[in-house]
């Protein structure tokens, strides 16, 4: 048999039907529990929408960037400091977790408006 963490598990159905479909109202179980069903689920770090898109996943990106940039006004904004140190600092703590498979992100002009808008803040904070 089967053991699992029911508490944790849950079940994301995609919109992948035709319209006219209405749909299905199934109640999905695991031994005697029954699992929930979610429009958004976290896997492997990446939030994944019931339409299989990542846009909550990217904002969320993008949010944690400007927050990084926030918590590092202190040295980017120094002036006594010198701006290839600062370039290293945003290179080292903000870019990674913002260009991560950037090519994946990039066919959707929102989310790459939103993250292009949290590296100006930060390369605006360094000049």
């Amino acid at each position: 048999m089967l053991h699992g963490r029911t508490p944790r598990t849950a079940i994301l159905l995609s919109k992948v039907r035709k319209k006219r479909e209405k749909p299905t109202q199934n109640r999905w179980k695991w031994g005697v529990d029954e699992l929930a069903v979610v429009d958004q689920k976290k896997h492997l770090g990446v939030d994944i929408a019931k339409d299989c898109s990542w846009n909550a996943h990217m904002f969320k990106v993008a949010d944690k960037g400007k927050a990084r940039t926030g918590r590092l006004h202190p040295i980017l904004a120094n002036r006594h400091i010198d701006t290839r140190i600062k370039l290293t600092v945003v290179k080292g703590v903000f870019v990674p977790p913002v260009e991560y498979a950037g090519v994946v992100w990039e066919g959707n002009k929102k989310v790459v408006k939103e993250l292009e808008a949290a590296q100006m803040k930060a390369a605006k904070t360094i000049l």
